[in-house]
């Protein structure tokens, strides 16, 4: 869900409203095509899969460890069921409007004010750039990393130094579309670590029985679901992917959803349980504990730290976009040199995940999409049909849960980290 929140595709014709681009012109619009054009359901599903299964990733084994392995399936295939259902929702509410191609215009329709959402948008950005430069630290300083343990950049302030000064010309990209190479690029070498990855884990074997997690189930819980929420986010790209749907409507979006949505499960479960089975003890960035020596642990961390270079300037373009709104300037320097700092003070990803899916993603994967629906539907002035009645009841059930949760979740952060 991590590699990219933003992929930059060949936008359809019409009317520009793009949460990740500069102001409207010709080029980027996110009208429908026109008849024959557009991305198949096979296609869509697959872009979802692809800003689906991310870094992310390589967390799941530990979330397991957490929890332990049946309240962790639990906790996935919940997260995934929300992430499909606010998904059908994404279609519904495309479908009443056409013209709401974006995330912010998805969450001022439940009343969310513009600001509010770039500031969701921004803090959600920066949560994930600071993972990828976290993870980056790890690849090349931490445990069994790239760099020689002697050597300068051994240290993790080093590379984020180093990390600086090659990620600052992204700076200078103004416009998505000129990162199509950079987000091919990612995907690729995605694809490519998940395999060796996966295929390491599944063929390595341990005598070791993963360890017992002695903490209360719904304390565990509430520390993993936001993990596994936030693998499940798409949806800052949900009207993107409707938009550009051959022949759209929602029950083909709805087919696109789930297969996209049920390869992610089916890829993080098997990952999840190969990799607690491989390593017992397993950390938040399950390729730190990969064999310096042969090839697959130095490969992995090689193709992850592409993933991570190639995947940020597609997230610092969100980030300075929602920067922008805010700000009327998006200063991208200061943008990349902030999370590069954060990055190398706090050496845990494990906790960036926790607060960012604690803090943020009920709202962005469930909440908005839930808030927005709630309002479409209580505006009509005639009675609703049943199905648009069973749509409110289930909408208005996943907005209480996405404020309780999100409430329930901090505290738990805070306990268990701060105080």
């Amino acid at each position: 869900m991590e590699t990219a929140l933003l992929r930059a595709t060949t936008p359809p014709r019409g009317r520009a409203a793009d949460d990740a681009g500069e102001p409207p012109r010709s080029s980027d619009s996110l009208e429908a095509a026109p008849a024959g054009e557009g991305a198949s359901v096979a296609t869509t599903a697959f872009n979802m899969l692809n800003n689906l299964v991310g870094s992310g990733l390589l967390s799941i084994p530990y979330t397991f460890r957490i929890a332990g392995v049946p309240l962790g399936v639990a906790s996935l295939v919940f997260a995934a069921s929300l992430s499909f259902t606010s998904f059908c929702f994404v279609s519904l509410l495309c479908e009443s409007d056409r013209s709401m191609t974006t995330f912010r215009a998805m969450a001022a329709a439940g009343g969310v004010p513009r600001q509010a959402a770039s500031w969701v948008l921004l803090l959600y950005t920066f949560g994930t750039l600071v993972s990828f430069i976290i993870l980056s630290c790890d690849f090349v300083a931490g445990k069994g990393g790239l760099a020689p343990q002697d050597s300068v950049i051994a240290n993790r302030w080093a590379v984020c130094a180093l990390l600086f000064v090659i990620i600052c010309p992204s700076a200078l990209y103004g416009n998505l579309a000129d990162l199509k190479v950079v987000s091919v690029a990612s995907a690729a070498f995605m694809v490519a670590m998940v395999a060796v990855a996966g295929y390491f884990v599944a063929t390595m074997d341990t005598a070791e029985p993963p360890n017992a997690t002695s903490q209360p189930a719904l304390f565990a819980a509430l520390r993993v679901v936001p993990v596994h929420i936030i693998c499940f986010s798409a949806q800052i790209n949900g009207p993107r992917f409707y938009a550009e749907l051959q022949r759209r409507s929602p029950r083909r979006f709805a087919v696109a959803s789930a297969l996209a949505v049920g390869s992610a499960l089916c890829i993080y479960l098997s990952f999840g349980l190969l990799g607690l089975r491989a390593f017992p003890d397993a950390p938040a960035d399950l390729i730190a504990d990969f064999p310096s020596d042969g090839v697959v642990g130095p490969a992995s961390r090689a193709m992850m730290a592409v993933v991570v270079l190639t995947t940020y300037p597609l997230l610092l373009h969100a980030m300075r976009t929602a920067f922008r709104e805010l700000f009327t300037t998006d200063w991208p320097v200061a943008c990349i040199a902030l999370t590069c700092l954060v990055g190398a003070a706090l050496p845990d990803i494990g906790v960036v995940l926790e607060l960012k899916g604690a803090l943020l993603g009920s709202a962005v994967v469930f909440g908005f999409t839930s808030l927005a629906n709630v309002a479409r539907l209580r505006a009509q002035p005639e009675p609703l049909s049943a199905f648009d009645a069973r749509v409110m009841m289930v909408a208005s059930a996943m907005l209480c849960l996405a404020v309780v949760f999100t409430l329930a979740s901090l505290t738990v952060f805070v306990k268990k980290h701060v105080l």
